[in-house]
């Protein structure tokens, strides 16, 4: 990372000291009752680290080989294209292995309901993020908070972003895992060593060890661009060969008389978690605003829409073709078990770029695991070393490989950080944030921004509590 942009983050110090700091305490963040001078301060230190990321930017534009610009025509750096491959790209892995799972447990209808409303409340969250980056001028998702709601609010948000990010890492591993099984189960000429859990898991942590970990190391979220772009290919080509499967086999007679279009009782809220856990991308979202090309709300919302249509459209086609597929069988957590990618070949080629996908996916939910650790150590990712940054990503990722490995259901994992985690970050964040940043009334923001910010705070405490709990009483029911 260049040298101006640690004057940025020392420039952001600066500017968070001077607005909103006296005598130690850190006090509600409004601009309308700063006084004058400080108000001053604060906009010069907003409009200097404005400047300061869009000189960054327009370097990284103007790459110097003729490989990197050819790139850089198609998917240009911080552009809302690069920007809405890399959001997907964090939502869009392991999670849709196991949206049919949730499909079953909440009913074919109810399923594409949960979809419609999470995508929409996912993409106002941007525009309300993007609102409170814009009055602060920070691009850190914590120190946002911090500035806006206060000492320990902050450090609450690091930790809900450690945990639903360490729990995707693991995520990742048994998915990994699940794939890598089926190769090897199905395989005739697999020896029978390898085709015991030790030696899957032998196996597991050498591509760990070959392709996730070094994934984990860049220190610029727009470094993995260009695996994102091929990510979402290689997830869109599985789950078109799931409609090609569905087709053929579920669906060759018709409607599955097995699916259920709603579920009673408490089955019917145990997916909950799963769909909010698949659509959770603002883990990286100030990161992926700091690095965009001319900035604005509405350009980070624009790149937000993209990315949750993407995301709706493959997970509503996966969902509704798995389920129709296999019926009450997806009930196994993770669709990877179901197909045999040995004797159906687009299944093998398919596994393989789900396989590439769970590596990228794994390195971009490290930048998140590592930014909370260094925002509760009071420092930030560029102050630290590169050789520092990767021991801190080594250390981690090791440890989500060992939990990973023997952690044998992939929604148990979905569920838990999704309900708790996931709600706080994608949607309570978010609201707080807007309404702390000062002068908020229904007169003052209106209508619109008035009722979906209350929608999107309701919305994350019934994730929180009823994605949580439900998600602890499934899997109580199922020991």
């Amino acid at each position: 990372m260049d040298r101006h942009l640690d004057d940025d983050f020392v420039c952001e110090d600066e500017y968070m000291a001077q607005a909103n700091v006296e005598d130690g305490k850190i006090e509600p963040f409004d601009l309308d009752k700063m006084p004058n001078e400080r108000l001053d301060t604060a906009q010069e230190s907003i409009r200097r680290m404005d400047k300061q990321r869009e000189e960054f930017v327009a370097k990284r534009r103007a790459p110097s080989t003729p490989f990197n610009r050819l790139i850089n025509l198609v998917i240009p750096y911080g552009g809302i294209l690069s920007s809405a491959l890399n959001m997907s790209s964090s939502s869009i892995g392991a999670g849709i292995i196991s949206i049919p799972s949730a499909f079953e447990t909440s009913g074919m209808i109810m399923g594409v309901i949960y979809l419609v409303i999470i995508a929409l409340l996912t993409v106002y969250s941007f525009t309300v993020l993007g609102i409170a980056a814009e009055k602060t001028g920070l691009r850190n998702y914590e120190q946002i908070i911090r500035t806006l709601m206060g000492s320990g609010a902050d450090y609450w948000l690091a930790f809900c972003l450690w945990f639903m990010c360490f729990g995707g890492e693991i995520s990742y591993v048994i998915s990994l895992r699940d794939i890598i099984t089926e190769f090897l189960t199905n395989s005739s000429s697999t020896s029978a060593y390898l085709k015991t859990k030790p030696g899957a898991n032998v196996i597991t942590s050498m591509v760990w060890l070959g392709f996730m970990l070094p994934l984990c190391l860049p220190k610029e979220i727009n470094s993995l661009r260009y695996c994102s772009f091929f990510a979402i290919l290689f997830i869109i080509f599985f789950v078109i060969c799931m409609i090609i499967h569905s087709s053929m086999n579920g669906l060759k007679d018709g409607p599955n008389p097995e699916v259920e279009m709603f579920q009673t009782g408490n089955k019917a809220i145990i997916g909950l978690s799963i769909f909010i856990y698949c659509f959770v991308n603002q883990v990286n979202a100030m990161e992926i605003y700091g690095e965009m090309h001319r900035p604005s709300v509405k350009r980070l919302t624009m790149s937000a829409g993209v990315s949750m249509t993407l995301c709706f459209t493959l997970y509503f086609l996966a969902g509704f073709f798995g389920y129709m597929d296999f019926g009450p069988q997806v009930s196994v957590g993770s669709t990877m078990k179901l197909y045999n990618p040995i004797k159906e070949p687009l299944f093998g080629v398919s596994y393989v770029g789900i396989m590439f996908k769970v590596c990228v996916g794994f390195g971009l939910h490290m930048i998140p695991i590592r930014d909370a650790v260094y925002h509760f150590c009071g420092t930030n990712a560029s102050r630290v070393s590169w050789f520092k940054n990767a021991l801190v990503c080594t250390f981690f990722a090791t440890a989500a490989l060992i939990c990973g490995l023997f952690i044998p259901r992939v929604d148990f994992v979905f569920g838990l950080v999704g309900g708790f985690a996931g709600a706080f970050i994608a949607f309570i964040f978010p609201a707080f944030g807007f309404i702390y940043t000062g002068n908020w009334s229904l007169r003052t923001v209106g209508v619109f921004h008035y009722f979906a910010t209350y929608f999107l705070l309701i919305c994350g405490v019934i994730g929180v509590v009823f994605g949580t709990i439900s998600t602890i009483y499934g899997e109580v029911l199922r020991h």
